[in-house]
């Protein structure tokens, strides 16, 4: 199969239905909706009795909101203008980059920026040589208490060489973004604990991704990069904050084979929780907001051979006439070893970890095995 098709169908018959958003009891929202109005009505029944009239309070933590809403409004608009000069900022900070290795290899190039159901819409993308970005946003959904984000670049490698390698991955990602929430009021309800409440974070995760069995599948997961929350209370409340983030990610080495391709994915995580009239917002497409990855710079080492079973070593004790080769060696299951002298069998011996033999002068490769099998250890070169 085709590597771009086989990845595609990778991700639509893998991953896709891992990022299935949960669903959502319809029936159990109304219900917990329609209790907490019954709980309300029963609280003010109780406070008009007591000679409070809540609706005069209610009134005026509705006005007080409405105010600050505008204040918000107004930031948020402020915000967005300002988007342009964060965007100059970040492209003019060098990112921080690990130190370059012989085998670095740059890819400036993604192959596919992909988000899933329910979880946040790409609004513009963008793939080309060191200009691979998206212009994406979450909002809250006001049938569902919580909810998950995800936006994700993914970049197909295949291991070029004709031996297994250690690949680490190391992605430049850009971020110019705003996270906020906002808590709507409830008034007199807040004292009895019926109040609005909404968060939301932000986090990082570079996952490797082996298509067939030859390749575990390794996570990365970076430290939460922004969140907020807030409480409605009387007044109800917002909160929000700037994302302004440049940085390359590091991350572990992966073991691929030779000739293996792998997908890498470059996900910006973002969760969210709202009740009532909450609401959660990630923004990364209004006025200059957006997110890049520009490129990702892949290390390789090639991975050292496992050490042989068996260790032997070889040492020559000339005070003997013909020279004495003392064989020591560990490792070896059975009661007998064979031993072999340039590839050719010479008998075996007691596997009891050493052995001394004459031999005239010359230069000798000798191997010990587990008796009848290719269990051995490294040849070992001498000169007697």
């Amino acid at each position: 199969m085709d590597p771009l098709k086989k990845a595609e169908t990778f991700i639509d018959k893998v991953l896709t239905p891992r990022r299935v958003a949960r669903s959502r009891d319809s029936a159990a929202l109304r219900a917990r909706a329609t209790g907490v109005r019954k709980d309300a009505d029963l609280a003010l029944k109780e406070l008009k009795a007591g000679g409070i009239d809540s609706r005069l309070l209610d009134k005026f933590a509705a006005e007080r909101s409405k105010a600050r809403a505008k204040l918000a409004a107004d930031s948020r608009r402020k915000l967005i203008a300002a988007s342009t000069a964060a965007a100059d900022r970040l492209r003019n900070i060098p990112p921080i980059v690990f130190p370059f290795e012989p085998m670095d290899t740059v890819i400036d190039q993604v192959t596919f920026i992909r988000t899933f159901a329910d979880q946040g819409t790409i609004l513009e993308s963008n793939i080309a040589p060191q200009d691979n970005w998206a212009r994406y946003e979450v909002k809250s959904n006001s049938d569902a208490w919580d909810g998950t984000g995800r936006l994700s670049f993914f970049i197909l490698w295949k291991n070029p060489k004709d031996s297994a390698t250690v690949m680490t991955p190391k992605p430049n990602l850009i971020i110019n973004a705003h996270l906020s929430c906002d808590a709507d009021w409830a008034g007199v309800a807040s004292w009895f604990g019926m109040e609005e409440t909404a968060g939301g974070t932000v986090s990082l995760r570079t996952t490797v991704w082996g298509m067939d069995s030859s390749v575990k599948s390794v996570v990365f997961q970076q430290d939460d990069l922004s969140a907020v929350g807030v409480n409605g209370g009387f007044f109800g409340d917002d909160s929000g904050k700037s994302i302004e983030f440049n940085e390359t990610l590091g991350c572990s080495g992966v073991v691929v084979p030779p000739q293996t391709y792998v997908l890498i994915e470059v996900e910006v995580l973002s969760t969210w929780h709202a009740t009532g009239n909450a609401s959660a917002h990630f923004d990364a497409q209004s006025g200059s907001h957006r997110i890049d990855l520009p490129q990702i710079i892949l290390s390789t080492d090639d991975l050292a051979p496992p050490a042989p079973p068996i260790a032997l070593s070889v040492g020559v004790d000339r005070s003997t006439t013909p020279a004495t080769v003392v064989f020591i060696w560990s490792g070896a299951n059975g009661a007998l070893v064979d031993f072999y002298q340039n590839g050719v069998s010479i008998g075996n011996a007691t596997n009891d970890g050493a052995l001394t033999r004459q031999f005239a002068p010359g230069t000798y490769t000798f191997r010990v095995c587990e008796k009848a099998s290719a269990v051995c250890s490294a040849d070992v070169t001498v000169t007697v």
